[in-house]
């Protein structure tokens, strides 16, 4: 009997609630129908017409890359083989921002990681492949190594990677880009993971050479002066700082240090000829490259010492290490004020350096065609070791160029350079360079007839 008088207690308590929640349901899926649905339904369509834009976008850039030749038409370029896409990467406008400049090979792509994690500018990187591209499996291996780049935020964001080969290989480059136009894998997620990227390519560039029966990489001679041109030329930004791709900029601070310059101190402004000077040094393996130019001081002559110091001191003896090491930084309101000093070329001198290089386009008639610029091209006779950028310099030197040291940056260099650590045929090489380089000052003599500077031709380097 109870339990009968409970059930039917518990009926009519149910059935007394029941028109309240039957409002409550209409309520809720009057405001699903209204609100909610709408909203997703809106959601889905932007994230729809979001995934059409970049596919267009992707479907524009892989029509646009196309294959052209280099200033000395001698290799087959893909410009702009992939670049970041808009949404993801970072844009860089600004009348002092810098494009890092900077060139390697399949084997050293990797190289790429610690420098875009330590630069927070726009990049440009020359590839020279010189694999058998005529081997569909290197093609797709090239076209892997390039698209895991892409896990790594800070190139995903700010790479720009043009391709180059020798003239031979044009139907393989043609290949190349037909399959690859990869705009697309710069939208992916990055996994941040960029230890793993460097893993990862070290894998991909071991089967290349398995599969490379031809073994191009032990006999193509390296562009190292094309491929400078090409990146170069191909640079969004008004300026552009040229560095080898073991050279690993200043972490961090360089970018704004460098724009502060610009803005402060007015060394780019148009037409000046002015190139502002980055101090190079080694760094001992195994020893951390400092972050700021105080703990390189620390560390001078412990585990630093300046670039090329037992190999060629008078090479970078010029930008004056002890003027650099002896100053400090200067304030001005609670900001960084960067200063500079002047120094004198010395032949033969070859910095790394920040200078106005165009008017802030990139133009493909650039790679196809060697048009008037500011800084004088790096000449493309110059391959392998020896000569590449000193006679760049040079030419910097002899077209009305001043050189000024930034006090506040650097560039380091991981590991001791040393002559045994060296190629075996890197002697050949020099001596090779030597004399296209006694003939190159010859034409620069004749190029700039009217030019009051020192002498450069007491003596032959």
């Amino acid at each position: 009997m109870n339990n009968v008088t409970m059930t039917r207690t518990q009926r009519r308590t149910s059935a007394r609630g029941c028109p309240a929640k039957l409002h409550t349901g209409i309520i809720l899926a009057v405001f699903c129908t209204l609100v909610v649905f709408p909203f997703v339904q809106l959601l889905l369509l932007y994230r729809a017409q979001d995934t059409r834009e970049a596919q267009e976008q992707q479907d524009m850039h892989r029509r646009s890359v196309q294959l052209h030749t280099d200033i000395s038409e001698t290799y087959i370029v893909a410009p702009n083989f992939a670049i970041p896409l808009p949404s993801n990467g970072l844009f860089f406008n600004g009348t002092f921002d810098t494009t890092l400049v900077t060139h390697t090979t399949l084997e050293n792509l990797k190289d790429v990681v610690e420098t875009s994690t330590a630069w927070a500018g726009p990049i440009s990187l020359s590839v020279f492949l010189r694999e058998d591209l005529d081997n569909p499996v290197i093609r797709s291996l090239i076209i892997n190594a390039i698209e895991a780049l892409g896990s790594c935020p800070s190139i995903a964001k700010r790479v720009s990677i043009h391709l180059a080969a020798p003239p031979d290989m044009h139907p393989g480059m043609r290949d190349i880009v037909a399959q690859g136009g990869i705009f697309h894998w710069w939208s992916k997620t990055a996994s941040n993971d960029c230890n793993l990227v460097v893993t990862v390519l070290d894998r991909l560039y071991q089967v290349t050479e398995v599969q490379d029966s031809k073994n191009y990489a032990h006999k193509l001679p390296y562009p190292g002066n094309a491929l400078r041109s090409i990146a170069r030329n191909l640079a969004n930004t008004p300026l552009s700082m040229v560095l080898d791709i073991d050279m690993i900029p200043m972490p961090r601070e360089l970018f704004r240090i460098i724009q502060l310059v610009g803005e402060r101190e007015h060394i780019f402004e148009t037409g000046k000829k002015i190139a502002l000077v980055l101090p190079a040094f080694e760094v001992k393996a195994g020893a951390t490259i400092p972050q700021t130019k105080r703990a390189l001081q620390s560390a001078y002559n412990v585990s630093v010492q300046p670039f090329y110091f037992d190999l060629c001191w008078k090479c970078h003896k010029p930008t004056n290490y002890p003027e650099w090491l002896g100053s400090s930084r200067h304030k001005n309101n609670g900001d960084i004020l960067d200063s500079t000093y002047p120094v004198s070329y010395i032949d033969p001198w070859e910095p790394f350096y920040v200078a106005r290089t165009g008017d802030g386009a990139s133009h493909l008639d650039h790679v196809i065609h060697d048009k008037q610029m500011l800084v004088p091209d790096f000449d493309t006779r110059f391959k392998q070791y020896g000569f590449n950028r000193i006679s760049q310099i040079c030419a910097m030197h002899m077209s009305g160029f001043d050189f000024h040291v930034l006090r506040e940056g650097f560039v380091a260099h991981r590991g001791y350079k040393t002559k045994g650590a060296f190629h075996a045929t890197k002697e050949r090489e020099q001596n090779e360079n030597r004399l296209i380089f006694r003939k190159y000052k010859e034409e620069l003599k004749r190029q700039y007839p009217g030019s009051r500077r020192c002498n450069l031709y007491g003596r032959h380097v």
